[in-house]
C-alpha cells in the first residue's frame, strides 16, 4: 500500500518542526494549517501571500532545502478557501511559491535524491562490483572529482588558510561542502607551514536559544584559548578573554604557527556572532593578520551575509562568498570518474538514454528558465545511481537504461 505524505508534513517531519511550534510563526491556527495540510481549505480572510513567505522564511531558517520549499509551497498553494468564490481567492505571488514543478514531481521524489541508499548484494554481483562506487570515502587527491568551481574553492580555501583571510563557501545539501573542508584540512595538514586549525563544534548548534545552543563570540574565544593553550583555565570575562585570545595568537605566531578558524554548519551562526567575527579577523601582530576564517554553510548563509544587512554589512565587506553550483554539466564525469575507481567504464552500467532520464530527474524545466532547478549535487547523483543499479539488478538487467533510471524508487 503507498501512503502519501503531504509535502509540508513530511519536511516538518525530516526538519523536526512541529505543526503547533509552526502555526503561530504562520499567523494561523493550529485548526487552521491542519486543515490546510490535509484538505487543502485555506481560512477566508487570510493573506496568502504573507503566509507563503513567513513559510519560507520558517524553512528556510530550519535549513530545508530548495526543493522542499518550491514543494512545500506549491502544495499549499494549490488550495481552496472555504466559502469564498474563485474570482476571489487571492493567488500567492509567483516569488513567494518557488519553481513550478511538473505533474510527475513528487515529495517522495525529492525526499528520495538525498535519502542514503545502500547498493544491494544482487547489484554487486550482477554489475561486478566489490563495493558501491557512490559511496567510497574521498582518501586521496585523485579521489576528489573537480569541476571548475571545486578547483577554484579549494585554492580560495588555501589561500585563506596560508594568508589569513576571510572566505564563506555556500551550497546546497549534498554539494560536497564537507567533503571540501576535510580536503581542506588534510592538505593543510601535509602543507609545509605549521597551522593550528580551530573547528568549533557545531552539535546542536542553532541562532537561537529557542532552537538550539548559539556557537557565541565568547565560545569561539574559549575554543581558540583550548587550541593554543589547552591546559590554561578559561579566563570568565569577554575581556579577559579576548585579551588572552590576541595574547595566544601572537606568541603562536611569533614561532611561525599560521591559525584558522574553520565553521561549518555557519548558516546557523547568529548575526551578533557573524558580526564579531570580524573583530577576530582584525587582530594583528605589526601587519600581520593572526586568523583566517573559514565559514561553511547552506545557502541562508549567503543570506545571512547580504551587503543590504546592516547589521552585518562591515562583515560582509571583507568576506569573499563562493559557491558550490549544481554539476549539470559535469554529472557524466562524475559518474565515469567514479566507476573508473571500481574498475568499470560508464559503457558497462549505463547507455546515453540513461543518463538523460537522470539528468530529467535532476532538474526541473529548461536552463535559462525562470523556472528552471537543478538538485545535481554529488550525494543526489550517488543515491539516484545507486537506486538505479538495485533496480537493474532486480529485474535482471545487466545495464542501466532509461525505464529503469525513470522508475528507480
Amino acid at each position: 500500500m503507498i501512503i502519501n505524505v503531504h509535502p509540508l508534513r513530511a519536511t516538518l517531519k525530516r526538519l523536526r518542526m512541529r505543526q503547533q511550534d509552526l502555526a503561530p510563526q504562520l499567523g494561523l491556527s493550529r485548526p487552521a494549517l491542519t486543515a490546510l495540510i490535509n484538505h487543502g481549505v485555506w481560512p477566508v480572510r487570510v493573506d496568502r501571500n504573507a503566509v507563503c513567505e513567513r513559510l519560507t522564511h520558517a524553512l528556510r531558517t530550519h535549513a530545508a532545502t530548495a526543493s522542499e520549499m518550491a514543494l512545500c509551497l506549491s502544495s499549499i498553494s494549490a488550495g481552496e478557501s472555504r466559502g469564498m468564490p474563485e474570482k476571489n481567492r487571492p493567488r500567492a505571488a509567483a516569488s513567494s511559491t518557488g519553481p513550478e514543478l511538473p505533474p510527475t514531481t513528487t515529495a517522495e521524489d525529492h525526499e528520495m535524491l538525498l535519502r542514503k541508499q545502500s547498493l544491494s548484494a544482487a547489484a554487486k554481483a550482477r554489475f561486478g562490483l566489490p563495493c558501491n562506487p557512490f559511496d567510497l570515502e574521498v582518501e586521496t587527491d585523485e579521489d576528489l572529482y573537480q569541476t571548475p568551481d571545486v578547483r577554484y574553492v579549494r585554492e580560495a580555501l588555501m589561500h585563506a588558510a596560508r594568508n589569513a583571510g576571510f572566505l564563506a563557501v555556500t551550497g546546497e545539501s549534498g554539494a560536497g561542502k564537507s567533503t571540501i573542508r576535510e580536503d581542506l584540512i588534510d592538505r593543510l595538514q601535509r602543507d609545509r607551514r605549521e597551522y593550528v586549525i580551530i573547528q568549533p563544534s557545531t552539535l546542536g548548534m542553532d541562532d537561537t536559544e529557542s532552537k538550539g545552543r548559539p556557537l557565541t563570540a565568547g565560545a569561539i574565544m574559549d575554543v581558540i584559548c583550548w587550541a593554543l593553550a589547552p591546559s590554561a583555565p578559561a579566563p570568565a570575562t569577554m575581556q579577559a578573554k579576548a585579551r588572552r585570545v590576541e595574547r595566544l595568537l601572537t606568541e603562536s605566531a611569533s614561532t611561525g604557527n599560521k591559525h584558522v578558524l574553520v565553521i561549518e554548519e555557519a548558516h546557523r551562526l547568529s548575526k551578533y556572532a557573524i558580526r564579531h567575527l570580524k573583530g577576530f579577523h582584525e587582530l594583528k601582530s605589526g601587519r600581520q593578520r593572526l586568523l583566517g576564517i573559514v565559514l561553511i554553510g547552506q545557502p541562508e548563509l549567503r543570506d545571512k551575509l547580504s551587503e543590504f544587512d546592516p547589521e552585518v554589512r562591515e562583515v560582509t565587506q571583507r568576506c569573499e562568498l563562493a559557491t558550490l553550483e549544481p554539476w549539470d554539466r559535469h554529472a557524466k564525469g562524475y559518474i565515469e570518474h567514479r566507476l573508473a575507481r571500481a574498475g568499470k567504464r560508464l559503457a558497462d552500467v549505463m547507455d546515453d538514454s540513461a543518463f538523460a532520464a537522470l539528468m530529467s530527474r535532476l532538474t526541473i524545466g529548461k536552463p535559462g528558465d525562470k523556472s528552471y532547478r537543478s538538485v545535481c549535487y554529488p550525494l543526489a547523483i550517488n543515491n539516484l545511481m545507486t537506486l538505479a543499479l538495485n533496480a537493474a539488478a532486480s529485474v535482471d538487467l545487466s545495464s542501466i537504461n532509461a525505464d529503469v533510471m525513470r522508475r528507480a524508487a
